[in-house]
Protein backbone atom coordinates (compact mmCIF):
# COMPACT_ATOMS: atom_id res chain seq x y z
CA UNK A 1 0.00 0.00 0.00
CA UNK A 2 1.45 3.37 -0.99
CA UNK A 3 1.58 6.29 1.39
CA UNK A 4 -0.79 9.20 0.80
CA UNK A 5 1.22 12.39 0.45
CA UNK A 6 0.71 16.12 0.14
CA UNK A 7 3.24 18.52 -1.37
CA UNK A 8 3.10 22.16 -0.27
CA UNK A 9 5.46 24.53 -2.13
CA UNK A 10 6.37 27.97 -0.79
CA UNK A 11 7.33 29.29 -4.26
CA UNK A 12 8.82 32.57 -3.02
CA UNK A 13 11.09 30.71 -0.60
CA UNK A 14 12.42 28.48 -3.39
CA UNK A 15 13.20 31.37 -5.72
CA UNK A 16 16.81 32.58 -6.12
CA UNK A 17 17.18 35.83 -8.02
CA UNK A 18 20.36 34.94 -9.88
CA UNK A 19 20.32 31.22 -9.30
CA UNK A 20 19.08 28.25 -11.26
CA UNK A 21 15.39 27.73 -11.85
CA UNK A 22 13.68 24.80 -10.23
CA UNK A 23 12.08 22.18 -12.43
CA UNK A 24 8.75 21.81 -10.65
CA UNK A 25 7.87 18.69 -12.61
CA UNK A 26 11.00 16.96 -11.27
CA UNK A 27 10.16 18.11 -7.74
CA UNK A 28 6.70 16.58 -8.07
CA UNK A 29 8.19 13.36 -9.50
CA UNK A 30 10.60 13.06 -6.59
CA UNK A 31 7.77 13.37 -4.09
CA UNK A 32 5.57 10.81 -5.82
CA UNK A 33 8.04 7.95 -5.95
CA UNK A 34 6.20 5.11 -4.20
CA UNK A 35 3.54 7.53 -2.94
CA UNK A 36 0.09 8.60 -3.99
CA UNK A 37 0.04 12.40 -4.21
CA UNK A 38 -3.36 13.57 -2.97
CA UNK A 39 -2.46 17.25 -2.59
CA UNK A 40 -0.07 19.30 -4.70
CA UNK A 41 -0.26 22.98 -3.76
CA UNK A 42 1.94 25.91 -4.76
CA UNK A 43 1.67 29.26 -2.97
CA UNK A 44 2.46 32.19 -5.27
CA UNK A 45 2.34 35.94 -4.72
CA UNK A 46 1.19 38.36 -7.41
CA UNK A 47 2.11 42.02 -7.95
CA UNK A 48 -1.31 43.74 -8.15
CA UNK A 49 0.13 46.51 -10.31
CA UNK A 50 1.67 44.07 -12.81
CA UNK A 51 0.06 40.61 -12.54
CA UNK A 52 0.85 39.55 -16.10
CA UNK A 53 4.40 38.19 -15.57
CA UNK A 54 3.33 35.70 -12.91
CA UNK A 55 0.15 34.56 -14.67
CA UNK A 56 2.08 32.42 -17.17
CA UNK A 57 4.02 30.81 -14.33
CA UNK A 58 0.78 30.08 -12.48
CA UNK A 59 -0.81 28.63 -15.59
CA UNK A 60 2.19 26.38 -16.22
CA UNK A 61 2.14 25.13 -12.62
CA UNK A 62 -1.53 24.28 -13.02
CA UNK A 63 -0.80 22.46 -16.28
CA UNK A 64 1.56 20.07 -14.48
CA UNK A 65 -0.90 19.36 -11.68
CA UNK A 66 -0.39 22.00 -9.00
CA UNK A 67 -3.28 23.72 -7.31
CA UNK A 68 -2.05 27.30 -7.16
CA UNK A 69 -3.03 29.52 -4.26
CA UNK A 70 -2.48 33.17 -5.21
CA UNK A 71 -2.22 36.27 -3.05
CA UNK A 72 -1.56 39.85 -4.09
CA UNK A 73 1.32 41.77 -2.60
CA UNK A 74 0.54 44.73 -0.42
CA UNK A 75 2.68 47.82 0.08
CA UNK A 76 3.22 49.53 3.39
CA UNK A 77 3.36 53.31 3.74
CA UNK A 78 7.17 53.22 3.55
CA UNK A 79 6.99 51.32 0.24
CA UNK A 80 8.02 47.88 1.47
CA UNK A 81 6.30 44.92 -0.16
CA UNK A 82 4.59 42.32 2.00
CA UNK A 83 3.63 39.06 0.33
CA UNK A 84 3.55 36.48 3.06
CA UNK A 85 1.73 33.20 2.32
CA UNK A 86 2.74 31.40 5.53
CA UNK A 87 -0.73 31.46 7.07
CA UNK A 88 -2.45 30.13 3.94
CA UNK A 89 0.08 27.31 3.64
CA UNK A 90 -0.13 26.40 7.34
CA UNK A 91 -3.94 26.36 7.40
CA UNK A 92 -4.09 24.17 4.29
CA UNK A 93 -1.61 21.69 5.73
CA UNK A 94 -3.41 21.47 9.06
CA UNK A 95 -6.84 21.03 7.49
CA UNK A 96 -5.68 18.51 4.88
CA UNK A 97 -3.22 16.49 7.00
CA UNK A 98 -5.91 14.21 8.41
CA UNK A 99 -6.19 12.53 4.98
CA UNK A 100 -2.43 12.20 4.47
CA UNK A 101 0.34 9.96 5.75
CA UNK A 102 3.17 12.28 4.73
CA UNK A 103 3.33 16.07 4.43
CA UNK A 104 6.14 17.40 2.24
CA UNK A 105 6.97 21.04 2.84
CA UNK A 106 9.08 22.67 0.14
CA UNK A 107 10.37 25.66 2.09
CA UNK A 108 13.31 26.51 4.27
CA UNK A 109 11.40 29.03 6.37
CA UNK A 110 12.01 28.40 10.07
CA UNK A 111 8.65 30.00 10.84
CA UNK A 112 7.21 26.57 9.97
CA UNK A 113 8.88 24.75 12.91
CA UNK A 114 5.73 24.97 15.03
CA UNK A 115 3.63 23.79 12.06
CA UNK A 116 5.89 20.75 11.66
CA UNK A 117 5.41 19.88 15.34
CA UNK A 118 1.62 20.30 15.09
CA UNK A 119 1.42 17.98 12.07
CA UNK A 120 3.63 15.41 13.80
CA UNK A 121 1.32 15.59 16.82
CA UNK A 122 -1.45 14.47 14.47
CA UNK A 123 0.62 11.33 13.84
CA UNK A 124 1.84 12.38 10.40
CA UNK A 125 5.34 12.28 8.93
CA UNK A 126 6.76 15.65 7.81
CA UNK A 127 9.53 15.96 5.24
CA UNK A 128 11.21 19.22 4.26
CA UNK A 129 12.78 20.04 0.90
CA UNK A 130 14.77 23.27 0.65
CA UNK A 131 18.06 24.84 -0.36
CA UNK A 132 20.78 23.59 2.00
CA UNK A 133 22.12 27.10 2.56
CA UNK A 134 18.69 28.70 3.03
CA UNK A 135 17.00 26.37 5.48
CA UNK A 136 16.83 26.97 9.20
CA UNK A 137 18.63 24.41 11.35
CA UNK A 138 15.59 24.18 13.64
CA UNK A 139 13.41 23.19 10.70
CA UNK A 140 15.83 20.43 9.66
CA UNK A 141 16.07 19.20 13.24
CA UNK A 142 12.30 19.09 13.71
CA UNK A 143 11.37 17.42 10.39
CA UNK A 144 11.28 13.64 10.07
CA UNK A 145 13.41 13.93 6.92
CA UNK A 146 15.24 16.66 5.02
CA UNK A 147 16.24 16.70 1.36
CA UNK A 148 18.43 19.47 -0.02
CA UNK A 149 17.14 20.68 -3.38
CA UNK A 150 20.72 20.62 -4.62
CA UNK A 151 20.85 16.86 -4.11
CA UNK A 152 17.86 16.04 -6.32
CA UNK A 153 18.85 14.83 -9.78
CA UNK A 154 17.91 17.19 -12.63
CA UNK A 155 16.08 19.57 -10.27
CA UNK A 156 17.68 22.65 -11.84
CA UNK A 157 17.48 23.91 -15.38
CA UNK A 158 20.77 24.41 -17.25
CA UNK A 159 20.02 28.09 -17.77
CA UNK A 160 18.03 30.18 -15.32
CA UNK A 161 14.50 31.11 -16.21
CA UNK A 162 13.01 34.38 -15.07
CA UNK A 163 11.43 34.00 -11.61
CA UNK A 164 7.98 34.68 -12.98
CA UNK A 165 7.92 33.59 -16.61
CA UNK A 166 6.05 35.70 -19.12
CA UNK A 167 4.61 32.68 -20.95
CA UNK A 168 3.94 28.99 -20.55
CA UNK A 169 7.00 28.26 -22.67
CA UNK A 170 9.23 28.11 -19.58
CA UNK A 171 11.53 25.08 -19.96
CA UNK A 172 11.45 24.24 -16.24
CA UNK A 173 7.72 23.73 -16.44
CA UNK A 174 7.46 22.21 -19.90
CA UNK A 175 10.16 19.53 -19.79
CA UNK A 176 8.61 16.09 -20.01
CA UNK A 177 9.20 14.00 -16.95
CA UNK A 178 10.88 10.62 -17.16
CA UNK A 179 8.21 9.38 -14.73
CA UNK A 180 5.27 10.95 -16.60
CA UNK A 181 3.59 7.66 -17.52
CA UNK A 182 3.79 6.31 -13.97
CA UNK A 183 2.32 9.33 -12.20
CA UNK A 184 0.45 11.06 -14.98
CA UNK A 185 -2.82 9.42 -14.02
CA UNK A 186 -2.97 11.57 -10.87
CA UNK A 187 -2.52 14.90 -12.62
CA UNK A 188 -3.99 14.74 -16.11
CA UNK A 189 -6.94 16.96 -16.76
Amino acid sequence: MSLKAGLYVDAANLYRKDGPSINYRILKDFVTEERELLRCNAYVTVDPENPKPVKGFISALRDIGFKVIEKEWSRSVDGRVKANMDMELAVDILTQAENLDVVILASGDSDFVRLVRAVQNLGKRVEVIAFQDRVGFDLIKEADAFNALESLEDIFMATPDPPQPMTNETPALQQVSKHEDRIGRFFRR
